[in-house]
């Protein structure tokens, strides 16, 4: 078992979860720590501590049920710098997220979150099925290195690229 499953196993985020998507999600969550307390240390906003709160949550609803991965082998990247990068959904919409009584509303954000979600891992499947098309050499999964989610204004990014 390797150090990432082990320090991620613990939080109880890995429940359920078999290999392949096991490994892979347990470094997207390393990878997304990393970037995370990297990007708020020079960015301390509301904005950018309300998308920290979220990214582990997303990476956990996102990275396990990407269908690409039976026709791909997806490796983390940790340098959240890598090109190209492709936007994939907007998550701080001006969407209200406040109940009938004007409170701020946890469950509207969820609902708001999940709702992302699903576009997200979507346009991550044509993503790559675009990258790799139809190329499948003697039965062997090409590589598509991947980076954790980041935040640019209101646009939440992730690199994508055929290795």
């Amino acid at each position: 078992m390797n150090e990432n499953i082990k320090r991620w196993q613990e939080t109880g985020l890995l429940k359920g979860l078999k290999e392949p998507a096991l490994s892979l999600t347990a470094q997207m969550f390393e990878a997304q720590r990393l970037l995370n307390e990297r990007f708020y240390q020079d960015h301390k906003t509301d904005h950018v501590a309300k998308f920290n709160r979220i990214s582990i949550p997303m990476v956990r609803r996102v990275f396990p049920t990407l269908q690409c991965t039976r026709r791909v082998q997806l490796e983390t990247i940790f340098d959240p710098f890598t090109k190209p990068k492709h936007k994939l959904a907007s998550i701080f919409t001006h969407e209200d997220c406040h109940d009938e009584n004007g409170m701020y509303s946890l469950y509207k954000e969820a609902d708001l979150v999940a709702d992302t979600c699903i576009v997200i891992a979507k346009k991550i499947d044509a993503i790559v099925e675009h990258l790799v098309g139809f190329y499948l050499p003697d039965g062997e999964k090409p590589v598509v290195g991947i980076t954790p989610f980041s935040l640019n204004g209101d646009t939440i990014e992730v690199g994508i690229e055929l290795r």
